[in-house]
């Protein structure tokens, strides 16, 4: 009976803590979203100079969220978002507007298939 009741206490606990990291990385990818729609907006109006601190200061966002999500996400999604985002700061710096614009759009469906890919749904757990 023992056994039982300590297995279930851990199994709650291991339920409660994996609810606890979704919440966690799907508020940050809400975040990173809200922040890529309005550097696109930047980019639109060709703010550059506000383009370039939002973007790097993205940046230096995504370096201490992404030593979490390392632990939690597959490293290929981490390495191509690392690839978009360099090529967006890269592109920014440069005032290449179109090419910035779609890079910036690629960020924002990457964020988008991460959440969708840790949100708790039925065609997840299958």
């Amino acid at each position: 009976m023992r056994l039982l009741i300590s297995l279930s206490v851990i199994i709650v606990i291991f339920i409660g803590f994996a609810f606890h990291i979704q919440n966690d990385i799907l508020a940050e990818v809400n975040d990173m979203r809200s922040w890529v729609a309005e550097i696109t907006d930047l980019v639109q109006k060709e703010d550059w100079h506000e383009a370039r601190i939002n973007i790097l200061n993205l940046r230096e966002n995504w370096k201490e969220i992404e030593g979490k999500w390392d632990l939690f996400l597959s490293h290929h999604e981490i390495d191509e978002f690392d690839l978009i985002l360099v090529r967006v700061i890269s592109f920014i710096e440069s005032k290449e507007s179109p090419s910035a614009l779609a890079e910036l759009a690629s960020l924002y469906t990457k964020l988008g298939h991460i959440y969708s890919k840790e949100s708790l749904s039925f065609q997840n757990i299958l």
